[in-house]
């Protein structure tokens, strides 16, 4: 297999667990970490270099894309506006399918990647809902998400408006695992 990814890298361990897992199944991966700014500089700046030296470590190419602006504008901004009307909004509900992930898909494009990756704990299932092994994946194929393997880590609700353009393009290394097995 000589299928192109790209990553979602903070340089946390749940993307270090997740390239080494796709690089054992055969994938090249693609470290991509996305600036938002919505940390000190300093945080900021660690988070960075860690995926920088993760990405070292492993032998991957790692990009930064800086993407504060668009996420201001996208996320943030709508974000405190329904804070102030009273909502009690979760910005990751709205930054995964108007900015991560079509950020993710344009870049992967720009460099080749057939699927984008992240250290998400949810799965990829076929149109009933049986999970589809990551070598198994194809683009063509319509998916639906699934809840991760581990109850208490479970992502897949931040994930739920994913539009199917993306999911079919989306691959979770860590959603057969547990956080204890990812550790």
């Amino acid at each position: 297999m000589n299928k192109k990814v790209m990553l979602g890298l903070s340089g946390g361990v749940d993307s270090a667990v997740s390239a080494v897992l796709l690089q054992e199944q055969g994938f090249k991966v693609i470290g991509l970490t996305l600036d938002f700014s919505c940390r000190s500089e300093e945080a900021r700046d660690k988070m960075i270099g860690d995926a920088k030296s993760l990405a070292a470590d492993l032998g991957i190419e790692h990009f930064v894309h800086e993407a504060h602006i668009e996420f201001e504008e996208k996320v943030m901004s709508p974000f405190v506006d329904a804070w102030r009307r009273g909502e009690t909004p979760n910005p990751c509900v709205l930054c995964n399918p108007v900015m991560k992930f079509p950020s993710m898909i344009r870049l992967a494009d720009k460099y080749g990647c057939d699927f984008i990756a992240t250290g998400h704990y949810a799965g990829i299932g076929d149109e009933e809902g049986k999970l589809i092994p990551i070598n198994k994946r194809r683009r063509d194929r319509k998916v639906s998400l699934l809840r991760g393997a581990d109850s208490r880590k479970d992502q897949s609700y931040f994930l739920y408006a994913l539009p199917q353009e993306i999911l079919s393009r989306v691959l979770f290394p860590l959603g057969e695992l547990t956080k204890n097995e990812v550790r």
